[in-house]
């Protein structure tokens, strides 16, 4: 989708109601994570020692860009291709996978502090 987080942000404002406006905002948040998830991910792939075969990066790069836009549409009201646990289980399950094959303990650590956040939003909302 074309709209910018700060567009999300301004919708999100214009929510009359304020449940629905504090889980708008709260999904909207972890936009930014899971796009900070692709980057690690984009990161270690390009460098000296890229995922395994196995681990098929671009791939989950395409999941990780897949769930941003089905946020996208869940805070703008429209109809998103998977749920909301769903996009959040995809991208923990990437998460684990990404981390089991990093060795770098500064990039675990990143990658660690991701899934805890996109975990603890899982138990707290969906």
């Amino acid at each position: 989708m074309k709209n910018s987080y700060d567009a999300l942000l301004k919708r999100i404002h214009k929510i009359s109601k304020e449940d629905a406006k504090d889980k708008a905002a709260a999904a909207a948040s972890l936009i930014p994570e899971i796009l900070m998830l692709k980057k690690l991910i984009l990161r270690k792939q390009a460098g000296k020692r890229p995922f395994s075969i196995a681990f098929d990066a671009p791939k989950k790069i395409r999941i990780l860009e897949e769930a941003v836009t089905d946020i996208q549409r869940i805070v703008l009201g429209s109809e998103p291709t998977f749920s909301l646990k769903e996009v959040l289980s995809g991208t923990i399950r990437i998460a684990d996978d990404a981390r089991a094959e990093i060795t770098s303990d500064s990039m675990a650590a990143d990658v660690l502090w991701i899934h805890g956040n996109l975990s603890w939003y899982l138990k707290s909302f969906c």
